[in-house]
């Protein structure tokens, strides 16, 4: 299950950093042709019409695609505590934090599954780009459903040894 986890986190940390790079890029499209259309006297207009449509949406897939990987690599903690205690009592920490996560995810997965199913039904659609609402909510759900299964798997598997620039 662990390898599984782990292909499906990083899949989804691919679509994070993607998600990320689009959402940077929007952002900068519009903040230079907004200086160009100003500059211009409002003659030039090239700026994204569905620029904050395309980035409220990027960011939520950014943050649920994101979320496995975090966990896996280990969300910030108090080492000096952390380090402090005796190595059982750490671990089951370490443990019950991860069954924590797992239920959090799940909980999400759960919601948003029930929202791109009710979205779905109603053809919701994105306000200015009119994409359909589901895409966005299911990407949400299926990070959810991903992150509850690393919270899973690191509390019956443990902890993999830590190392630096996290994707490894």
């Amino acid at each position: 299950m662990t390898r599984l986890v782990d292909t499906l986190a990083r899949a989804l940390s691919a679509l994070a950093f993607a998600a990320t790079v689009a959402l940077l890029g929007v952002v900068a499209w519009n903040v230079f042709w907004r200086a160009v259309f100003d500059a211009s006297g409002t003659r030039v207009n090239l700026m994204f019409p569905g620029a904050i449509d395309a980035a409220q949406y990027l960011l939520l897939v950014a943050v649920f695609a994101a979320l496995p990987w975090a966990e896996r690599a280990g969300f910030i903690r108090v080492d000096i505590l952390i380090h402090r205690l005796p190595r059982l009592l750490a671990s089951g920490l370490e443990r019950l934090w991860d069954l924590s996560v797992a239920a959090f995810g799940a909980a999400c997965c759960w919601l948003f599954t029930l929202e791109t199913l009710e979205t779905f039904a109603r053809g919701d659609a994105t306000q200015d780009l009119q994409m359909p609402l589901w895409w966005f909510t299911g990407i949400a759900a299926l990070g959810s459903a991903a992150l509850a299964l690393m919270g899973l798997s690191l509390a019956l598997t443990g902890r993999p040894p830590a190392t630096e620039g996290g994707l490894t």
